[in-house]
C-alpha cells in the first residue's frame, strides 16, 4: 500500500470517535484486514485517516442495502437480495457436497465392518496361521 505524505495519522481514539465503534472493533478491524493500524517512532498506535474512510465507505455501502419504512417494515435493496441468494445457494449447494461424503463415508465405514468381521471369522477358523505356516 503507497502511503499518501499528506495522509493525516489518526490515533485510536480518534478512529473510533470517527468510524463510531468501540476500541475493540478498531483492533478487531485490524485483525480481519480491513483496517491497518501503524505504529509512529514512539510506538504509539494510528490508523490512516484515509483507511478509515475506506472502512466508513463500506459501513455506509452496508448501510444502503436496506431501507427502513416509517411503517417499521425494512425493505432490502435487489442488490442485498441478490448477495443474499448467492449465498443461501452456495449454502445449499456445500450442505449437498457435505451429504454425498456423509453418505460416502457411511458406506465405507460399512465395508471396513464387513473386512474386519471377514478377518475375525479367518482368523477363527485358522486360516491365516495355516497360510504363514507354509
Amino acid at each position: 500500500m503507497v502511503e499518501n505524505i499528506d495522509d493525516e495519522k489518526l490515533t485510536i481514539k480518534q478512529a473510533v470517535a470517527l468510524l463510531g465503534v468501540s476500541r475493540r472493533t478498531v483492533y478487531n478491524y485490524s485483525k480481519k484486514g480491513l483496517l491497518r493500524i501503524d505504529h509512529d517512532h514512539d510506538g504509539k498506535p494510528f490508523v490512516l485517516r484515509s483507511q478509515a474512510d475506506l472502512v466508513l465507505k463500506k459501513k455506509s455501502d452496508q448501510v444502503r442495502k436496506t431501507e427502513h419504512m416509517p411503517d417499521g417494515t425494512i425493505l432490502v435493496k435487489e442488490t442485498a437480495y441478490n448477495d443474499s441468494m448467492k449465498l443461501l445457494s452456495d449454502l445449499t449447494n456445500q450442505r449437498q457436497l457435505y451429504l454425498e461424503h456423509k453418505q460416502m463415508h457411511e458406506a465405507d465405514k460399512e465395508k471396513i465392518e464387513a473386512l474386519e468381521q471377514e478377518n475375525a471369522r479367518m482368523k477363527s477358523r485358522g486360516l491365516f496361521a495355516r497360510l504363514l505356516n507354509k
